[in-house]
């Protein structure tokens, strides 16, 4: 992940969403509210150690990303993990 100060900097306007069973929805909201946040917050900071871990290059993100920008207008089949 990306740390300099223009990162950290960037709104957060993108979403990433899920489903998830009734049974992990609850126990999201019981562990965000053991540690005294929001689901937001916690999902957020779930996501930000997940890409810290992944520490993917500079070089390797430019690329995907203007693979992404080329087919705005065709969208592909994405594998999920659902």
């Amino acid at each position: 992940m990306c740390n300099t100060q223009e990162h950290t900097a960037m709104t957060r306007d993108k979403r990433i969403a899920t489903s998830v069973t009734s049974e992990d929805k609850l126990d999201f909201q019981i562990a965000a509210m053991r540690r005294d946040v929001s689901e937001s917050e916690l999902l957020r900071e779930i996501v930000d150690d997940f890409l810290e871990e992944e520490d993917i290059p500079d070089e390797v993100r430019e690329y995907f990303k203007e693979e992404l920008e080329s087919d705005q207008g065709n969208p592909k089949t994405v594998a999920t993990a659902d």
